[in-house]
């Protein structure tokens, strides 16, 4: 039987109104809950998945000093590992180990092997004297010094062959840093900007050896300018090769997405790109709202259709958000805005649909 127009367009009318509804219905849903899984008196500044059931979870206080002007430092940082068992409604977390420094010392952003926890102590960038890199066992939690840096650690990055790549800078100098490390000893030390933050290890020209980028940020009284910089590994060196600039953004961290292919994502307090090795072109797929900052990224394939979505905090001065974004036709749209009523939360994907917030407060657990 045909359809004449009308019968087409009451179809096309209850189609989309079927839409629309569903729609309004999936924003307007509640809230994802939150479950309290453990309070803390100095807030959490950083979580990292082990394995299954173990995390690291780092703080982090600040403390203010009233002088003939009021000073900011960052001190008494502690790692923690805890192990998280599921079991259909119950939750239980239980901590296996701690280590807490004194005085304005705290962690850099770690490393986690299959072994070992690759961190840095450091101080607070107000009283920095100098960085000890450690190696923690995840076996025994023994405690093994690697290398004392005068450079001011920030991340700490691992090659297959164990060589550890620090993203920092010199404090004195105010110029960003890039130290290589192998059993004890530097081998490879540049001065990028006047921060290096981010890195990505991995064989960029595919001949079998490890390369790296890394993101460095220039600073001056009236713009922040950020750069790609590609380093290729030659005869056992490594020289940079192509320096891609992003004006006007901080890019604090890049990761591999996969988005149909694999592809680059470089992270901005104020908007998330996509880069392009061979072209050397950064393509801007997501930009905040005015007064708007995106912070605590996740990324992961979560509905199995071959794009990673894009979970994390959104917040402006007065609120903060969970958010997912989704990629389509080039760009990260909103699926869901979700507030959170917390001070200072961080997200990191668990399993399934479940994510461990760190916040002010303590950790805690929602599901999506």
């Amino acid at each position: 039987m045909r359809m004449n127009k009308w019968h087409v367009f009451t179809l096309l009318l209850i189609v989309a109104v079927i839409f629309l509804a569903l729609v309004l219905t999936y924003f307007k849903e509640e809230s994802p809950k939150l479950i309290s899984l453990m309070k803390s008196d100095s807030p959490i500044v950083g979580i990292e998945k082990i394995d299954e059931n173990r995390f690291l979870l780092t703080f982090m206080k600040s403390l203010v000093e009233h002088e003939d002007r009021t000073t900011v430092y960052f001190g008494e940082g502690k790692i923690s590992v805890v192990r998280i068992n599921q079991n259909n409604q119950n939750i239980a977390v239980k901590e296996l180990w701690n280590y807490t420094l004194s005085g304005y010392s705290i962690f850099s952003f770690p490393c986690i092997t299959n072994e070992s926890i690759i961190i840095a102590t450091v101080g607070s960038p107000n009283a920095h004297k100098y960085s000890e890199i450690l190696r923690i066992s995840l076996d025994n939690y023994k405690i093994e010094k690697i290398i004392t840096l005068k450079d001011y650690v920030l991340k700490i990055n691992l090659f297959k062959d164990k060589t550890i790549l620090v993203t920092g800078f010199d404090v004195k100098k105010k110029v960003g840093k890039v130290i290589l490390i192998r059993n004890s000893s530097k081998i490879f030390e540049e001065e990028l900007g006047n921060k290096t933050i981010g890195s990505l290890i991995f064989d960029v020209n595919k001949d079998g050896h490890d390369d790296f980028i890394v993101s460095n940020v220039i600073f001056d009284d009236h713009n922040t300018s950020s750069f790609i910089s590609i380093f290729m590994n030659a005869l056992g060196g490594f020289k940079e090769t192509k320096r891609i600039e992003i004006p006007d953004e901080m890019i604090w961290d890049m990761k591999f997405v996969n988005l149909g292919k694999k592809e680059i994502a470089l992270f901005s307090p104020k908007s998330i790109h996509l880069l392009n090795l061979t072209s050397g072109k950064v393509k801007k797929i997501f930009e905040t709202e005015k007064g708007y900052y995106l912070s605590s990224v996740e990324t992961f394939d979560f509905d199995h259709d071959g794009f990673d979505e894009f979970f994390g905090v959104y917040h402006n001065e007065t609120q903060s958000y969970f958010v997912e974004l989704k990629y389509s036709k080039g760009t990260l749209f909103p699926i869901f805005k979700h507030p959170v009523n917390l001070k200072g939360f961080i997200v990191k994907w668990m399993r399934d649909g479940d994510f461990l917030i760190g916040s002010v407060e303590g950790l805690y657990i929602t599901s999506i």
